[in-house]
């Protein structure tokens, strides 16, 4: 058995075991009562079996992605529909920004977290939607945090450190999360457009848009084929979800005019 100690012990316990072999070293010299020697030479051996069972936690923090740095707010809408792709009508989720270039540059973003490919069969890239109500609800897009690139990057580090040998790698996975408060202002219940038209459809389309004089095109001429959507309630989420860190607020005010 191993005893897991934090890094920032390892100075302490390094000088414990110096010390440990000097002290042997010193009494050797010396010729005590039997009972004294007995005493010390147990308490040597103990701090030696303890020191050999030790092995060192390092703390890593490994980082998914990033999309761009931007310096101002955001403007972006979520959208949801039908349309043809490739000749088939598929339904559509995306995300509308107000210039091509802001669109094209997070497309890449999300694409990067699928390690740059069309189809997201593993789940790679979390799509999610968090309702308060009929009509407020909340859309989030961040990385899976076993999503494959990740397991096999840490693996890798692990097998290259010495995990588990002389030391103990604890990893923290840090990831940026997209999160979108919205209003829903179209017709019918949006809950229930995603869980009865779009979900039975899968895979259905993610891509990105931008606003060009009011009409509303594609930044990319391929999207992302996606085969999973998480739909549910605030009410549902637990403290431990990503999502319950996240509460809804109105961004209108936010905005540009």
């Amino acid at each position: 058995m191993k005893i897991e100690v934090p890094i920032r012990y390892k100075a302490a316990i390094t000088t414990i075991k110096w010390a440990a072999i000097l002290t042997s070293i010193i009494i050797s010299f010396f010729t005590l009562q039997t009972k004294i020697a007995v005493l010390i030479t147990l308490c040597l051996v103990i701090i030696g079996l303890i020191v050999e069972k030790v092995i060192f936690k390092y703390d890593y923090l490994y980082l998914n992605p990033m999309p761009p740095i931007r310096y101002e707010p955001q403007q972006t809408f979520v959208a949801v529909g039908f349309d043809e792709f490739d000749g088939i009508e598929r339904p559509f989720i995306g995300l509308v920004y107000r210039t091509k270039i802001e669109a094209q540059e997070e497309f890449r973003y999300f694409k990067s977290i699928n390690e740059n490919r069309y189809k997201d069969k593993n789940n790679e890239l979390i799509l999610s939607y968090v309702f308060d109500d009929e009509k407020r609800y909340t859309f989030f897009v961040y990385p899976n945090k076993n999503r494959n690139r990740t397991m096999k990057n840490i693996e890798e580090i692990k097998l290259n450190e010495g995990h588990n040998q002389t030391k103990k790698l604890n990893f923290k996975v840090f990831s940026f999360i997209r999160f979108f408060p919205s209003t829903f202002s179209g017709e019918g219940n949006l809950k229930e457009i995603l869980r009865e038209n779009i979900l039975p459809k899968t895979p259905f389309v993610f891509q990105t848009f931008y606003l060009d004089n009011g009409d509303i095109k594609a930044a990319q001429k391929k999207p992302i084929l996606k085969y999973h959507l998480r739909i549910l309630d605030r009410s549902e989420l637990n403290s431990q979800e990503i999502e319950s860190r996240f509460e809804w607020y109105d961004i209108m005010p936010h905005y540009h005019k």
